[in-house]
């Protein structure tokens, strides 16, 4: 949040900050009429959408903080970065979309430059990468009103070169799992195992039969089943579809694409497949 609170003062007036804690650490806060400016709406635009996320729990008094003026009966309350946040992405307004976007460019440009990503080095990074990215990901679960760009979206280009932003996202669709995970993938190897490593619940992979996952440990809720019988490589999150253009250990290599796939199911791929595992 540090970078974001450096960044959000050209936006808002009336900033107050204060240290916090034995490591000195700087806290920002603003007051109602600061988010109104902010975000262009009204007050009492900006007033409702506090009730709400104060009512449903997302932010508490603890993102609060009250802070007596002169010549004042009442204190003025003031929000913190987390309430701020929180309160950007439930704003509709062109100013609450650019803020949006906005957010989510520092937050990537904070990956991109504090950490360098290949395949070779991912799973050394893999807790601090997962730190960042549970941050991230507990503010976008607990609105319920995030615009669709805000989640995984539909449709993914990736271009040569890339793998950061692919292991995110991909990332971000194995933690939207309710019940179920179904990959289909011929050349399925470690590096997917990692990216599933703190998943919990049931995983499938469908694989070829000169499988890269023989005398791998395989996790209790994985089932491993070879076949031939596909040649695209396909990733279900519960009973949504993805179709992929290219396999997991090759995310980078070439430019693919990740489609979402409106009328095919699971139960159509993997329809009378020997259940067979390793």
């Amino acid at each position: 949040f540090l970078l974001l609170k450096q960044e959000l003062k050209q936006y808002a007036k009336w900033w107050w900050l204060r240290d916090e804690g034995l490591d000195g650490r700087s806290v920002a806060y603003v007051g109602l009429n600061g988010i109104s400016d902010l975000y262009g709406r009204d007050i009492s635009v900006i007033s409702r959408h506090i009730k709400n996320i104060m009512y449903e729990k997302e932010c508490t008094e603890s993102n609060l903080q009250k802070m007596q003026i002169p010549f004042s009966d009442k204190p003025v309350v003031l929000y913190d970065l987390e309430f701020i946040i929180s309160i950007g992405y439930r704003i509709k307004s062109m100013r609450g979309v650019m803020f949006r976007r906005w957010a989510n460019s520092i937050l990537k440009q904070y990956l991109l430059n504090g950490y360098v990503i290949n395949k070779d080095r991912v799973i050394a990074y893999q807790s601090n990468i997962l730190k960042l990215e549970a941050s991230f990901i507990n503010i976008e679960n607990r609105l319920k009103n995030l615009e669709e760009t805000v989640y995984a979206d539909n449709d993914l280009i990736v271009f040569e070169g890339e793998i950061l932003e692919p292991y995110t996202f991909l990332r971000k669709l194995f933690f939207l799992a309710k019940v179920r995970i179904i990959i289909i993938d011929n050349y399925a190897d470690s590096f997917l195992l990692s990216m599933l490593s703190d998943i919990k619940v049931n995983i499938i992979i469908y694989t070829a039969n000169n499988s890269y996952l023989y005398n791998t440990n395989i996790k209790d809720n994985i089932s491993i089943i070879n076949t031939d019988l596909f040649h695209d490589r396909y990733l279900i999150i519960d009973d949504i579809t993805y179709t992929m253009g290219t396999s997991f250990n090759s995310i980078g290599k070439k430019r693919f694409t990740i489609t979402r796939l409106k009328d095919i199911t699971a139960d159509m791929l993997t329809k009378s497949i020997k259940k067979v595992s390793i």
